[in-house]
């Protein structure tokens, strides 16, 4: 006898989803396969590249920096940047900063002793460590990108740190095209936009047309922090989120978690 074998189908929590994202075209890879685990459709609308000013001058600005103080790396991309212009620099540092655990784990892969990061991956999670409450005047130097943190620089200076930013990398606008916008109108709804960076979005959102606004106003925003949802807020986004921090694991859980809330919702379970 015979027993008869059924195909099943197993259906990921996000099948429906396309979501939107603004990062950089090199990252678009790998948020793509992490948007397809949660089965959803990853649609790119990159807001940026990413360039490292690979010149004299910020070398040298930032190997004196780093003699004087402590680095603070705002991005894992710094991180690439630094080792890229300074390829020993890092693995002579006795201890670094990080915004975010993916930055963090740039710094240890980069052999520094010693890697300090806040929770939330935020801004606000690195300057929550008890370490910088007060500066008494010690050296941060912070590296990154131009127009990147500057309420976070601006923060710790009031705390009493003197801070020295070196702009190790570009993040350049992205012209986008016709067959952008024509990804965008094709899709069907629901959507989601993952929202990492206001220059990206401010980048995007200049380029967009009045339909493509309209579109992108119907999404999920998830944002990686209270800052950006209020800046998607006041971009007249109604539905917004607020993740973890800046990776896109934490954002599609994000989305994730609150799907599944509103399907219980709407099955009546308490």
């Amino acid at each position: 006898m015979h027993r008869e074998i059924k195909a099943t189908t197993k259906v990921l929590p996000l099948s429906d989803w396309t979501v939107v994202n603004l990062r950089a075209s090199t990252a678009q890879v790998a948020i793509g396969r992490i948007a397809r685990r949660y089965g959803a459709q990853s649609l790119a609308l990159p807001g940026f590249r990413l360039e490292v000013r690979n010149d004299g001058q910020v070398i040298e600005q930032l190997r004196a920096a780093l003699s004087r103080g402590t680095g603070l790396f705002v991005s894992p991309m710094a991180v690439r940047a630094c080792r890229s212009l300074l390829p020993e620099s890092l693995s002579r540092q006795r201890m670094a900063l990080a915004v975010g655990a993916a930055t963090a784990k740039a710094l240890r892969l980069a052999l520094v002793a010693e890697v300090r990061a806040g929770h939330p991956e935020t801004s606000e999670g690195l300057l929550a460590l008890p370490e910088l409450q007060a500066g008494n005047g010690r050296a941060l130097v912070m590296i990154g990108a131009p127009d990147g943190r500057g309420l976070l620089a601006a923060a710790l200076k009031q705390r009493g740190f003197v801070v020295d930013e070196c702009d190790v990398y570009a993040r350049v606008p992205v012209r986008l095209d016709r067959r952008h916008w024509a990804a965008l109108s094709a899709a069907t709804p629901p959507l989601a936009l993952m929202l990492s960076s206001e220059q990206a979005l401010r980048n995007v959102w200049a380029q967009a047309m009045e339909p493509q606004r309209t579109m992108l106003q119907t999404s999920v925003v998830v944002a990686s922090s209270a800052r950006l949802a209020a800046i998607a807020k006041s971009l007249n986004f109604t539905s917004i989120l607020q993740a973890d921090g800046t990776r896109p694991e934490q954002h599609m859980q994000c989305l994730h978690t609150w799907v599944q809330q509103n399907v219980r919702r709407s099955d009546g379970a308490p």
